[in-house]
Protein backbone atom coordinates (compact mmCIF):
# COMPACT_ATOMS: atom_id res chain seq x y z
CA UNK A 1 0.00 0.00 0.00
CA UNK A 2 2.65 2.18 0.94
CA UNK A 3 4.53 1.88 -2.35
CA UNK A 4 1.45 2.95 -4.61
CA UNK A 5 0.68 6.42 -2.66
CA UNK A 6 4.03 7.28 -4.23
CA UNK A 7 4.22 8.67 -7.56
CA UNK A 8 7.23 10.10 -9.27
CA UNK A 9 4.84 12.13 -11.00
CA UNK A 10 3.82 13.76 -8.09
CA UNK A 11 5.19 17.00 -6.93
CA UNK A 12 5.19 15.69 -3.15
CA UNK A 13 7.87 16.32 -0.17
CA UNK A 14 10.26 13.76 0.75
CA UNK A 15 8.42 11.28 3.14
CA UNK A 16 10.61 8.58 3.29
CA UNK A 17 14.17 8.94 4.94
CA UNK A 18 16.94 6.64 4.15
CA UNK A 19 16.64 3.28 5.73
CA UNK A 20 13.27 3.70 6.94
CA UNK A 21 10.15 1.27 6.14
CA UNK A 22 7.72 3.80 6.95
CA UNK A 23 6.86 7.67 6.57
CA UNK A 24 7.75 9.77 9.26
CA UNK A 25 5.18 10.36 11.97
CA UNK A 26 4.42 11.11 15.58
CA UNK A 27 5.02 8.55 18.22
CA UNK A 28 2.01 8.07 20.08
CA UNK A 29 2.43 6.24 23.86
CA UNK A 30 -0.47 3.81 23.68
CA UNK A 31 -0.72 3.20 27.65
CA UNK A 32 -1.42 7.27 28.18
CA UNK A 33 -3.89 7.32 24.91
CA UNK A 34 -6.07 4.93 27.02
CA UNK A 35 -5.56 6.71 30.39
CA UNK A 36 -6.63 10.22 28.23
CA UNK A 37 -9.58 8.26 26.88
CA UNK A 38 -10.40 7.00 30.50
CA UNK A 39 -9.97 11.17 31.58
CA UNK A 40 -10.99 13.33 29.13
CA UNK A 41 -11.46 15.74 31.30
CA UNK A 42 -8.16 15.62 32.62
CA UNK A 43 -6.38 14.74 29.27
CA UNK A 44 -8.26 16.64 27.15
CA UNK A 45 -7.67 15.95 23.15
CA UNK A 46 -8.07 17.79 20.15
CA UNK A 47 -8.01 16.02 17.28
CA UNK A 48 -8.08 18.74 14.35
CA UNK A 49 -4.86 20.56 16.35
CA UNK A 50 -3.19 16.87 16.25
CA UNK A 51 -4.18 16.57 12.43
CA UNK A 52 -2.74 19.46 11.65
CA UNK A 53 0.67 19.45 13.36
CA UNK A 54 1.11 16.43 11.85
CA UNK A 55 0.53 17.78 8.23
CA UNK A 56 2.74 21.24 9.16
CA UNK A 57 5.75 18.31 10.69
CA UNK A 58 5.52 15.43 8.67
CA UNK A 59 4.35 17.00 4.86
CA UNK A 60 2.34 14.77 2.77
CA UNK A 61 2.24 11.37 4.82
CA UNK A 62 2.02 10.92 8.16
CA UNK A 63 2.58 7.27 9.72
CA UNK A 64 2.01 6.52 13.54
CA UNK A 65 0.45 3.73 15.39
CA UNK A 66 -1.61 3.30 18.48
CA UNK A 67 -1.72 0.18 19.68
CA UNK A 68 -1.90 -2.59 16.72
CA UNK A 69 -4.08 0.14 14.72
CA UNK A 70 -1.64 1.04 12.36
CA UNK A 71 -2.50 5.10 10.66
CA UNK A 72 -1.68 6.64 7.72
CA UNK A 73 -2.66 10.24 7.40
CA UNK A 74 -2.50 11.94 3.65
CA UNK A 75 -2.04 15.91 3.52
CA UNK A 76 -1.91 15.59 -0.26
CA UNK A 77 -4.70 16.55 -2.06
CA UNK A 78 -2.58 14.40 -5.22
CA UNK A 79 -2.42 11.37 -3.29
CA UNK A 80 -6.34 11.80 -1.69
CA UNK A 81 -7.25 11.36 -5.17
CA UNK A 82 -5.36 8.54 -6.24
CA UNK A 83 -6.75 6.84 -3.18
CA UNK A 84 -10.72 7.79 -3.60
CA UNK A 85 -10.31 8.17 -7.54
CA UNK A 86 -7.75 6.83 -9.94
CA UNK A 87 -7.29 3.67 -7.37
CA UNK A 88 -10.12 2.98 -5.09
CA UNK A 89 -9.88 -0.58 -5.87
CA UNK A 90 -6.42 -1.14 -4.77
CA UNK A 91 -7.63 0.42 -1.31
CA UNK A 92 -10.44 -0.59 1.42
CA UNK A 93 -12.18 1.46 4.13
CA UNK A 94 -10.27 0.77 8.08
CA UNK A 95 -12.63 -1.70 10.07
CA UNK A 96 -12.42 0.90 12.76
CA UNK A 97 -14.52 3.36 10.29
CA UNK A 98 -17.06 0.82 9.98
CA UNK A 99 -17.35 -0.17 13.33
CA UNK A 100 -17.69 3.68 14.08
CA UNK A 101 -19.90 4.26 11.73
CA UNK A 102 -21.62 1.20 11.04
CA UNK A 103 -24.71 1.47 13.25
CA UNK A 104 -25.69 5.34 11.80
CA UNK A 105 -24.76 4.66 7.85
CA UNK A 106 -25.65 1.24 7.99
CA UNK A 107 -23.32 -0.75 4.71
CA UNK A 108 -23.65 3.02 2.48
CA UNK A 109 -20.96 4.27 0.20
CA UNK A 110 -19.14 5.65 3.37
CA UNK A 111 -18.77 2.09 4.47
CA UNK A 112 -18.68 -0.15 1.49
CA UNK A 113 -16.01 -1.63 -0.68
CA UNK A 114 -15.21 -3.31 -4.11
CA UNK A 115 -18.08 -4.09 -6.39
CA UNK A 116 -20.87 -3.07 -3.58
CA UNK A 117 -19.04 0.08 -3.37
CA UNK A 118 -19.07 0.85 -7.38
CA UNK A 119 -23.06 -0.45 -7.54
CA UNK A 120 -24.10 2.47 -5.37
CA UNK A 121 -21.36 5.09 -6.66
CA UNK A 122 -23.08 4.18 -10.17
CA UNK A 123 -26.57 4.60 -8.19
CA UNK A 124 -25.68 7.82 -6.67
CA UNK A 125 -23.70 9.31 -9.71
CA UNK A 126 -26.42 11.43 -11.50
CA UNK A 127 -27.12 13.19 -8.58
CA UNK A 128 -23.78 14.74 -8.19
CA UNK A 129 -23.49 16.07 -11.75
CA UNK A 130 -21.90 19.38 -13.01
CA UNK A 131 -25.59 20.29 -13.79
CA UNK A 132 -27.24 19.81 -10.55
CA UNK A 133 -24.54 21.94 -8.15
CA UNK A 134 -25.98 24.89 -9.06
CA UNK A 135 -29.29 23.96 -7.64
CA UNK A 136 -27.52 22.15 -4.19
CA UNK A 137 -25.68 25.66 -4.04
CA UNK A 138 -29.00 27.44 -3.56
CA UNK A 139 -30.66 25.21 -1.69
CA UNK A 140 -27.21 25.79 0.73
CA UNK A 141 -27.64 29.55 0.76
CA UNK A 142 -31.04 29.56 1.15
CA UNK A 143 -30.98 27.17 4.46
CA UNK A 144 -27.87 28.88 5.87
CA UNK A 145 -29.75 32.28 5.95
CA UNK A 146 -32.44 31.26 7.10
CA UNK A 147 -30.08 29.93 10.03
CA UNK A 148 -29.01 33.12 10.45
CA UNK A 149 -31.95 34.91 10.68
CA UNK A 150 -32.95 32.91 13.56
CA UNK A 151 -29.82 34.24 15.30
CA UNK A 152 -30.46 36.59 18.11
CA UNK A 153 -27.99 39.25 19.85
CA UNK A 154 -26.28 38.01 22.91
CA UNK A 155 -27.82 34.85 22.52
CA UNK A 156 -25.17 31.70 23.21
CA UNK A 157 -25.48 29.35 20.33
CA UNK A 158 -24.14 25.73 20.31
CA UNK A 159 -22.87 25.70 16.80
CA UNK A 160 -22.16 21.97 16.59
CA UNK A 161 -25.81 21.75 16.88
CA UNK A 162 -26.86 24.72 14.38
CA UNK A 163 -24.47 23.07 11.58
CA UNK A 164 -25.79 19.53 11.78
CA UNK A 165 -29.34 20.51 11.89
CA UNK A 166 -28.36 22.96 8.57
CA UNK A 167 -26.34 20.14 6.94
CA UNK A 168 -29.27 17.60 7.25
CA UNK A 169 -31.85 20.23 6.25
CA UNK A 170 -29.36 20.56 2.81
CA UNK A 171 -28.91 16.90 2.29
CA UNK A 172 -32.23 15.75 2.37
CA UNK A 173 -33.95 19.03 0.44
CA UNK A 174 -31.26 18.59 -2.29
CA UNK A 175 -31.37 14.56 -2.66
CA UNK A 176 -34.80 13.74 -1.76
CA UNK A 177 -36.61 17.26 -2.22
CA UNK A 178 -38.06 16.97 1.64
CA UNK A 179 -38.42 20.07 3.61
CA UNK A 180 -36.87 19.25 7.48
CA UNK A 181 -37.57 22.19 9.28
CA UNK A 182 -40.08 20.99 11.17
CA UNK A 183 -37.79 18.49 12.78
CA UNK A 184 -34.67 20.55 12.59
CA UNK A 185 -34.43 20.95 16.62
CA UNK A 186 -35.29 17.16 17.07
CA UNK A 187 -33.42 15.82 14.85
CA UNK A 188 -30.07 18.20 15.57
CA UNK A 189 -30.20 16.85 18.89
CA UNK A 190 -30.23 13.69 17.33
CA UNK A 191 -27.56 13.82 14.80
CA UNK A 192 -25.03 14.71 17.65
CA UNK A 193 -26.06 11.85 20.01
CA UNK A 194 -25.05 9.73 17.31
CA UNK A 195 -22.06 11.52 16.03
CA UNK A 196 -20.65 11.99 19.85
CA UNK A 197 -21.32 7.65 19.76
CA UNK A 198 -19.12 7.71 16.70
CA UNK A 199 -16.63 10.08 17.86
CA UNK A 200 -16.01 8.07 20.51
CA UNK A 201 -15.21 4.57 19.16
CA UNK A 202 -13.22 5.93 16.47
CA UNK A 203 -10.95 7.97 18.69
CA UNK A 204 -11.09 5.33 21.63
CA UNK A 205 -7.89 2.46 21.84
CA UNK A 206 -10.25 0.40 23.69
CA UNK A 207 -13.74 -0.83 21.76
CA UNK A 208 -16.43 -1.14 24.07
CA UNK A 209 -19.26 -3.28 22.01
CA UNK A 210 -22.28 -1.68 20.55
CA UNK A 211 -24.48 -4.67 22.73
CA UNK A 212 -23.09 -3.17 25.60
CA UNK A 213 -25.67 -1.18 27.71
CA UNK A 214 -23.70 1.68 28.33
CA UNK A 215 -25.12 5.46 28.27
CA UNK A 216 -23.99 5.83 25.08
CA UNK A 217 -24.83 3.43 23.51
CA UNK A 218 -28.21 3.47 24.79
CA UNK A 219 -28.56 7.06 24.13
CA UNK A 220 -27.09 6.37 20.47
CA UNK A 221 -29.81 3.26 20.09
CA UNK A 222 -33.11 5.61 20.79
CA UNK A 223 -31.42 8.63 18.58
CA UNK A 224 -31.37 6.04 15.52
CA UNK A 225 -34.60 4.54 16.33
CA UNK A 226 -36.10 7.97 16.50
CA UNK A 227 -33.83 9.31 13.55
CA UNK A 228 -35.20 6.44 11.24
CA UNK A 229 -38.96 7.08 12.03
CA UNK A 230 -38.14 10.87 10.64
CA UNK A 231 -36.40 9.94 7.64
CA UNK A 232 -39.32 7.41 6.38
CA UNK A 233 -41.94 9.92 6.65
CA UNK A 234 -39.93 12.66 5.08
CA UNK A 235 -38.94 10.88 2.24
CA UNK A 236 -42.52 9.12 1.72
CA UNK A 237 -43.83 12.24 1.58
CA UNK A 238 -41.04 13.95 -0.59
CA UNK A 239 -41.88 14.88 -4.18
CA UNK A 240 -39.42 16.33 -6.86
CA UNK A 241 -41.14 16.79 -10.14
CA UNK A 242 -38.74 16.01 -12.71
CA UNK A 243 -37.36 19.26 -14.80
CA UNK A 244 -36.52 19.24 -18.07
CA UNK A 245 -32.61 18.69 -18.94
CA UNK A 246 -32.09 17.67 -14.85
CA UNK A 247 -31.85 14.81 -13.09
CA UNK A 248 -33.91 15.18 -9.95
CA UNK A 249 -35.36 12.60 -7.24
CA UNK A 250 -38.94 11.91 -7.73
CA UNK A 251 -41.65 11.30 -4.86
CA UNK A 252 -39.84 6.83 -4.94
CA UNK A 253 -36.36 7.34 -4.68
CA UNK A 254 -36.16 3.78 -5.02
CA UNK A 255 -38.26 4.07 -8.84
CA UNK A 256 -35.84 6.68 -9.54
CA UNK A 257 -32.76 4.48 -8.83
CA UNK A 258 -34.10 1.40 -10.32
CA UNK A 259 -34.75 3.70 -13.32
CA UNK A 260 -30.98 4.54 -13.41
CA UNK A 261 -29.60 1.40 -13.03
CA UNK A 262 -32.57 -1.88 -13.91
CA UNK A 263 -32.86 -4.43 -12.42
CA UNK A 264 -30.32 -3.70 -9.54
CA UNK A 265 -32.22 -5.14 -6.18
CA UNK A 266 -31.90 -1.88 -3.19
CA UNK A 267 -32.38 -2.76 0.31
CA UNK A 268 -33.91 -0.73 2.25
CA UNK A 269 -30.62 -0.57 4.52
CA UNK A 270 -29.38 0.77 1.10
CA UNK A 271 -32.27 2.59 0.48
CA UNK A 272 -31.65 4.35 4.07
Amino acid sequence: MKRTLISSQLPTRKVFEMGREYPAGPKINFLLAIIGQMLPKLFPFDPLAFALENARQFGDIAYYRVGPLRVYQLNSPELIRQILVERPEKFHKPLFIKRGFGRFVGNGLFTSDGDLWKQQRKLMQPAFNHSQLGRYADIMVTHALRLIDSFQDRVVREINADMVKLTLGVVVKSLFGADFTRQAEETGELMMAVLEAANQRLSSAIQVPSWVPTRRNLQEKRALARIETLLRASLKNAALPPSAGTICFPCSLRQWMKRVAPGCRISNSAMR
